[in-house]
């Protein structure tokens, strides 16, 4: 995706308003206004701003507060008398408005419109003098400087930035440094277009990572949180064309054996949390770590697939078988008076029955642990609507599950599981938090430096990659199933896919 980035950038400061009450602030406010009145008074002169009339006016509502105070206090009955919402709105308006002119009087503005800003020549004595954003400055090559460097500007061209609300002049250098993104591959500032607007490519979720336009199709991607690679290697090889950043890396399962145990998790969420009655078959499903390679060509025969992007990432192998049976029944038959009763044996077809097998679950190695437990929570959901009592005669009926609604409920489950144990995490770190006086993640977040990233950061990732993919079976079936979810819950869910075929 594609960001326009323009040539004036803000930077905020820090907010100094304090939430204190009325009359204190509007008393503080007034004394800062008749200290600006002093010094304004003893500078040369310049015309008198309508700062005047808003002291006058604030000293009038502190004179009304004062007296009304009093009054009640005299009185000793009944609370304080409040002003209604609409004066305190417009005391809080008030109080802003002398606050940024002090500030713009005090630091913003020069002493006096015919003195150099800096060092407070008048102009009439300058010997030579240049003007810049509507300031006159001394035009000896110290007095003009930059925001950002203090250094003097010495060049007929500079870059005007955006510094807690002020436009200050800085060399064109630090302004490259300080605010145009730098490229996370190249590490070089991102190209501009030559007219002060910076075009570059970022994640769609790491907004912080940023490149040059052209690392877009050039560049490796991390195969599980999809992030560029830089150019100072720091990703791995996994063998089979792709490669992973260092944060995915540190939880990756590679093997079969890994994967049983995160398998036997998932069932017992979807019993224990999900309230999903688990069939005694599923427990026996045999769970494997395969290669890229493998996992895709084994994906063309089948439709149930873990995976909106061209890289598949999970697949649950199942076969449909009918049988048929043909039985004899010994049947009595008259063959007249010279043949009597004779017994002969009579054949019956049985009518077709249909068992759906789960034959295994395919899940690709060498991805974070977590993004497989999803992907394990996807593929066990396909296995338990093809071991349903009642998808046969789905299949029967109504040739199968719709792929949308199927893929969908899928997506849901999937969902469920991570937003899960990102709340298991948030409450471990919450408890940790306020239990020692050092912040920390919960079991299994690791601590990170650099460009790292946490397992919370990647939880929340896979999570968006899901609420965010905009394809017709997986994205859209994934939102279907996640409104009626609200609706009806899990459990009304599945029984309307299994018994109509579709949501």
């Amino acid at each position: 995706m594609d960001h326009s980035h323009q040539d004036d950038i803000f930077f905020n400061g820090a907010s100094v308003a304090s939430r204190e009450s009325e009359d204190a602030r509007l008393a503080r406010e007034l004394q800062r206004q008749l200290d600006l009145e002093d010094t304004l008074a003893s500078s040369s002169a310049q015309p008198k701003s309508e700062i005047d009339s808003d002291a006058e006016f604030a000293k009038r509502l502190y004179e009304e507060e004062r007296k009304a105070s009093s009054s009640s206090s005299v009185l000793g009955a009944g609370p304080r008398r409040h002003r209604d919402r609409e004066m305190e709105e417009k005391d809080a308006r008030l109080a802003k408005r002398l606050q940024d002119e002090e500030v713009k009087a005090t630091t913003a503005s020069p002493p006096s419109s015919s003195c150099c800003p800096t060092c407070g020549t008048p102009c009439s004595t300058m010997s030579s003098s240049l003007t810049a954003l509507g300031l006159t400055y001394c035009n000896n090559g110290l007095c003009f400087t930059c925001v950002l460097c203090s250094g003097p500007i010495t060049t007929p061209t500079y870059q005007v930035l955006l510094l807690d609300g002020v436009r200050s002049p800085c060399h064109k250098e630090c302004y490259v440094e300080a605010a145009v993104p730098k490229c996370v591959v190249c590490s070089n500032a991102v190209p501009s277009s030559g007219q002060g607007t910076y075009h570059f490519s970022k994640h769609p979720f790491f907004q912080d990572w940023k490149y040059c336009r052209p690392h877009e199709t050039s560049s490796a991607r991390c195969t599980s949180c999809g992030r560029v690679e830089p150019d100072r290697p720091n990703f791995n090889d996994l063998g089979d064309g792709r490669r992973i950043c260092g944060s995915c890396a540190r939880t990756t399962v590679l093997d079969s054996d890994e994967l049983k145990p995160l398998f036997l998790e998932i069932l017992e969420f979807l019993a224990n949390k999900l309230g999903i009655e688990v069939w005694p078959d599923m427990g026996e499903i045999p769970v494997l770590s395969v290669a890229f390679q493998t996992l895709n060509e084994r994906s063309t025969y089948s439709a149930h697939t873990a995976s909106s992007g061209p890289v598949t990432r999970g697949l649950c192998m199942t076969e449909t078988s009918t049988s048929s049976h043909t039985i004899q029944v010994p049947s009595l038959s008259w063959e007249g008076r010279g043949g009597g009763y004779r017994v002969r044996n009579v054949s019956y077809a049985l009518p077709k029955t249909s068992k759906s097998h789960v034959q295994a679950i395919l899940v690709l190695s060498g991805l974070p642990r977590d993004l497989t437990k999803s992907i394990l929570a996807h593929e066990a959901i396909h296995a338990w609507l093809k071991l349903h009592p009642g998808y046969p005669e789905t299949q029967s009926r109504w040739g199968g599950l719709d792929k949308q609604s199927e893929e969908g409920v899928c997506q849901l489950v999937a969902h469920l599981f991570l937003t899960h144990i990102q709340q298991e995490q948030d409450r471990r770190g919450a408890s940790r938090f306020s239990s020692s006086p050092v912040a920390g993640g919960g079991e299994g977040d690791r601590s990170v430096k650099g460009d790292e990233l946490s397992d919370s950061d990647l939880r929340k990732y896979f999570l968006f990659s899901i609420e965010s993919d905009r394809t017709e079976v997986y994205g859209e079936g994934f939102r279907k199933a996640a409104k009626m979810y609200a609706e009806v819950g899990l459990e009304t869910l599945l029984v309307m896919l299994i018994e109509d075929g579709r949501l």
